[in-house]
């Protein structure tokens, strides 16, 4: 599969559009979407946009995070 580069002016609000439809409060879901593009564009992809499927919806599912907190 080729990897595809998404521009972070898209990938920002996609991401807030996501953690926003994972039950956040919309000005939640703006901070951690910021947050999440900023560390990829540091090069920190550990701790960005990869963390939405791979973490964040998991945690979700456990009951482990409130996305309303």
């Amino acid at each position: 599969m080729r990897k595809r580069r998404v521009p972070a002016e898209e990938l920002e609000p996609f991401a807030r559009d996501i953690v926003a439809a994972y039950g956040a409060s919309d000005e939640a879901a703006e901070q951690v979407a910021a947050s999440l593009v900023a560390a990829d564009l540091r090069g920190h992809r550990s701790h960005g946009t990869i963390r939405l499927p791979m973490l964040y919806r998991r945690m979700l599912d456990e009951g482990v995070i409130d996305p309303a907190a």
